[in-house]
């Protein structure tokens, strides 16, 4: 009873008696209703009063044994019309329950976190505004700052031209070895591999021979059936002009009987015998002219017959031949001494793309007629196919020395020298540019075995230097609108100057036009500000960018 006489509210409310609310039990007892007493009592801050000097309330232990127990009487276990079923707590009384036992405790600490978090979301919205400021100012203080133009001075000096090319090794004679034309696809069925030491006299490569060996039978059949025709022809001929011989002579007995018959005096026979013995006689005349006509014909007839066979069998000799010699380009023979490379299969796709990988001819691939194979080269003897453009072919000559690099043997250098220049310019390709190219043969001094034919080599040709010539950094020489300029500084400031480019080197280029220590800008004025701001802070040279260089 103490416990509860300090649990008890101390308000002017205690004297009295609250009215009950509108369906509360004292009205309507036992009704099901929630009870409403628990969560009055839970939200009464009276716990929280009465404490002793030590902090803990002297009712304290029988709240504690009590602290989760709901007082609201218990309702029947019977079903209503919108609430739960009998024997389960309604939602409104088990939350005011818990509300009861620490809802006091939770109102309290609720407050705590609130602050936690609004604390927080304060501190990160400061940073955040005082980041935003300093990265606005960085900004604004690199705007401010001034922009460094690289620059070089103009020298006069001498200037080392290089020319730079690229070609492949190939060898001073090769042979490249092609399918015989025989009108059909062709069957490899023998032949030498890649890297192999061929021998002049031996055989490389040899295909199918069955198809040419099919050929040549018929081509004999039909010439053999030919000479038999000629024959029977021939036979039939002479069998005629017996026949035709034998009606001449018959014309001619005949033609010497009327003429006989008709020599008999007309006075000694009737008129009308002697007209009929003169028709007879005529008739036997234009008999022998006709069969003589005849056997004339008959005899052309039989010529031309005889020709035209004797042509057919002309052809299929000739078809023989053919096949005969078709056999033999079958087996293709070496024509050097040499080391063999066989070629891509150019057969084996439909669809050829740029960086496609072909696989080489092997040992029953299809080849067309006259499809390259094999190559043959005399490694006796190396030199290298390159191309220069034409304002570099000015500083090559004939007998000049170069050095040769590869990446087949990487730091090793190769000495050649020139051997021949093209006089007339190669076929224009798309990555040419507008500068036309011309070949140049340059011949290894002393062959490597590191260079194979086709191996990918890269020349240097260093070209008499050019003395007394004025020289800037190529990187200084600009083009605008078809001119070649240079910008030189002018007080604080850089104006374009038109130049003429004399020759170019590999790091600095000979010009006219400028005065020797001028200052021009390695970078054009105009990309990296124009005016007072980009040239009051004019950087100094790089280095060795006031040097002569090549």
């Amino acid at each position: 009873m103490a416990a509860t006489e300090a649990v008890r509210p101390r308000d002017s409310r205690r004297g009295r008696r609250r009215s009950p609310a509108a369906g509360h039990e004292r009205q309507r007892a036992r009704r099901g209703r929630a009870h409403r007493r628990c969560a009055d009592r839970a939200g009464d801050v009276g716990l929280l009063r009465g404490r002793t000097d030590g902090g803990v309330s002297p009712g304290a232990p029988g709240l504690r044994r009590g602290a989760g127990r709901c007082r609201a009487p218990r309702t029947r276990r019977r079903r209503c019309r919108g609430r739960p079923a009998a024997g389960r707590p309604h939602r409104a009384v088990a939350a005011g329950c818990r509300a009861g036992a620490g809802g006091g405790l939770m109102a309290a600490a609720a407050p705590s976190r609130g602050l936690i978090w609004t604390a927080a979301a304060v501190v990160v919205a400061i940073v955040t505004v005082a980041g935003a400021r300093a990265a606005k100012s960085a900004l604004a203080n690199v705007a401010d700052a001034p922009v460094s133009i690289p620059t070089a001075r103009v020298t006069r000096g001498a200037l080392e031209p290089t020319v730079y090319m690229r070609g492949d090794v190939r060898a001073a004679r090769q042979h490249a070895i092609t399918a015989p034309p025989v009108g059909g696809a062709l069957r490899i069925l023998e032949m030498a591999g890649s890297g192999e030491q061929a021998t002049a006299g031996g055989i490389v490569l040899r295909f199918d021979p069955a198809d040419q060996e099919y050929a040549l039978e018929q081509a004999e059949s039909e010439l053999r059936e030919a000479e038999q025709n000629i024959i029977k022809r021939r036979a039939e001929i002479a069998a005629g002009e017996a026949a035709d011989e034998v009606a001449l002579l018959t014309a001619r007995f005949n033609v010497r009987r009327a003429e006989l018959d008709a020599r008999i005096d007309p006075d000694l026979i009737p008129a009308n015998e002697y007209r009929i013995r003169q028709v007879s006689l005529e008739e036997a005349q234009r008999t022998l002219a006709q069969t003589g006509q005849d056997v004339e014909a008959r005899r052309t007839v039989n010529q031309a017959a005889l020709t035209v066979l004797e042509e057919s069998r002309a052809r299929a000799q000739l078809a023989a031949d053919r096949a005969r010699q078709n056999l033999e380009m079958l087996e293709i023979r070496a024509p050097i001494n040499g080391a063999v490379g066989v070629r891509e299969n150019l057969d084996s796709t439909t669809v050829l793309y740029v960086g496609m990988t072909l696989p080489e001819y092997r040992t029953g691939d299809l080849v067309g007629t006259a499809r390259p194979i094999i190559d043959i080269f005399d490694m006796s003897e190396l030199e290298i196919r390159a191309s220069v453009n034409e304002l570099d072919r000015v500083h090559l000559s004939v007998g000049q020395k170069v050095t040769a690099t590869s990446d087949s043997a990487p730091g090793v250098n190769f000495p050649a020298t020139i051997r021949a220049i093209g006089n007339t310019s190669l076929p224009q390709r798309r990555s040419d540019g507008p500068l036309r190219r011309y070949e140049v043969t340059v011949e290894l001094d002393t062959s490597d075995p590191r260079l194979r034919p086709g191996t990918r080599v890269r020349l240097v040709a260093a070209a008499p230097p050019i003395e007394n010539v004025l020289t800037v950094p190529r990187q200084a020489v600009f083009e605008e609108d078809g001119r070649t300029v240079v910008y030189v500084q002018a007080g604080e400031s850089f104006e374009a100057r038109d130049v003429t480019v004399v020759e170019r080197g590999d790091v600095r280029a000979a010009v006219e036009g400028i005065a020797e220590g001028a200052v021009v800008a390695l970078v054009r004025p105009s990309a990296v500000g124009t005016g007072g701001a980009a040239s009051r802070a004019v950087g100094p040279a790089p280095s060795g960018g006031a040097a002569v260089g090549r």
